[in-house]
């Protein structure tokens, strides 16, 4: 299957990257407007039959440890209000346990295990494509504590393992 990873920062896929990856590898940028858009660049360029976004997530769920990597399988837009809220979900790709997300960052959990600022934009850009995608997030922090207690040296760790452990048998 021809894959194209995504992250939205350097930090998140620098390990990855330099590791030499087997797939397609992008920063794509910060946020929904830079993940749609790197979602349709890298459609046009790669014409992958997947489109994998890797990153770090808060969770609201304290006793979930930090570290722990899962494939977010339904994401909701819960920045906006409830009447424009849109909710989207994929079929899982992986084994990876499955979260739900919010796409957000200042909204509160509402069913919602994890929340980041780029899913919605995936499942959204690729549904308008007509290309399978898939989301793996590695927990870094609570939502609503200050960055200083985030730990984004060890989900960004979890998360590169778990990445090169998926890739293994395509390299």
């Amino acid at each position: 299957m021809k894959t194209v990873v995504l992250f939205p920062t350097v930090e998140e896929g620098k390990e990855f990257i330099l590791g030499e990856p087997p797939v397609a590898t992008f920063v794509s940028g910060v946020g929904a407007a830079e993940t749609a858009a790197a979602v349709v660049r890298a459609v046009r360029a790669k014409k992958p039959d997947l489109v994998l976004l890797a990153g770090i997530a808060g969770a609201y769920d304290r006793t979930i440890p930090v570290g722990t990597v899962f494939e977010v399988t339904s994401e909701r837009t819960a920045a906006l209000p409830a009447r424009y809220r849109a909710e989207y979900t994929v079929p899982p790709v992986t084994d990876l346990p499955e979260a739900a997300s919010n796409t957000s960052d200042r909204m509160g959990p509402e069913g919602a295990r994890l929340e980041n600022m780029e899913g919605a934009a995936l499942f959204a850009a690729c549904a308008a494509l007509g290309v399978r995608c898939c989301e793996i997030r590695a927990v870094a922090n609570y939502v609503g504590d200050p960055f200083e207690q985030w730990d984004i040296p060890c989900a960004v760790a979890n998360l590169t393992e778990t990445l090169r452990d998926l890739f293994a048998d395509a390299e």
